[in-house]
């Protein structure tokens, strides 16, 4: 879901479509080992060794999976090396998010859908009043679609909903 789901997904734009799949392999594959990295430190501290198990990679993999949203509010408008920070920031804030609400809050269950989209949809929203220039809601040649992206971005929609 997270590489052909987001992938195809974002080749809505017609100038960003290669790179929009590009950026989303270098975006999830930063952020799914940063999220394991972090939830490892988390076990660390606690057990004295940093486990892997299916409950951590699925922990980054709904890891990535906001990140992805987030990304998806700047795409077009974010190089490689500022999607690599904005990754490594968002892992980070939904990794403490996570801890936050397990450990202070003591909410169950944790590993919820809702809490990804709105962690990755506030994030995003973040990101785009951070990244506002003053001249940017006029129309942009880069900003049209086509048919075929169209297409393909229906297909990551498809994919997604598996």
């Amino acid at each position: 879901m997270v590489i052909l789901g987001f992938g195809f997904l974002s080749t809505f734009l017609v100038r960003h479509g290669f790179s929009s799949t590009g950026f989303n392999l270098l975006v999830a594959a930063i952020a799914s080992q940063w999220a394991l990295i972090l939830t490892g430190v988390e076990s660390w501290f606690s057990a004295g060794r940093i486990t892997v198990d299916l409950k951590s990679i699925v922990v980054a993999e709904l890891c990535t999976a906001s990140a992805l949203i987030a990304v998806g509010s700047v795409l077009g408008k974010a190089n490689p090396v500022q999607l690599t920070v904005i990754v490594l920031l968002e892992v980070s804030g939904f990794v403490l998010n996570e801890w936050l609400l397990r450990t202070l809050l003591k909410v169950r269950p944790l590993s919820s859908i809702m809490l990804l989209h709105i962690f990755g949809a506030l994030f995003g929203l973040t990101l785009t009043w951070i990244m506002y220039r003053k001249g940017s809601e006029d129309g942009f040649e880069k900003e049209k679609f086509d048919r075929k992206s169209g297409l393909f971005s229906s297909l990551g929609d498809l994919f997604e909903h598996l």
